[in-house]
This record gives C-alpha cells, sequence and structure tokens, in this order.
C-alpha cells in the first residue's frame, strides 16, 4: 500500500499516473491533499510493504 500526501490537489492525477507507472506492482494507491510539516516538500509518501525483508537489509 502506497500513501501520497499532496499539498496542492490539483497534483493528484499526474502525481498518481507518475507513481502507478513508476510502481507498477503497488496494489493500493491512495492520494490525499494534506498539510506536510516541512514547507520545501510539495508531496509525502509513506509505503507499506507485505513483502519479507531480505536478511541484511
Amino acid at each position: 500500500m502506497l500513501k501520497a500526501y499532496l499539498r496542492d490537489r490539483a497534483a493528484a492525477h499526474a502525481v498518481g499516473a507518475r507513481l502507478a507507472a513508476a510502481l507498477p506492482g503497488v496494489r493500493q494507491l491512495l492520494l490525499l491533499e494534506a498539510d506536510i510539516c516541512r514547507e520545501e516538500l510539495v508531496i509525502e509518501i509513506e509505503c507499506v510493504c507485505d513483502q519479507p525483508v531480505p536478511a541484511g537489509c
């Protein structure tokens, strides 16, 4: 599952398309308009992976 917090709702379509193209294995993509704590960021991405982590990572 991937969540993207966007400062500007108008960017949702473009961001969703780019993320889907770059990460085709993502099963759930949630785009949310939100206040992001660091002013210099326009997007913040959070990801939850249900795959085992390889040893040594």
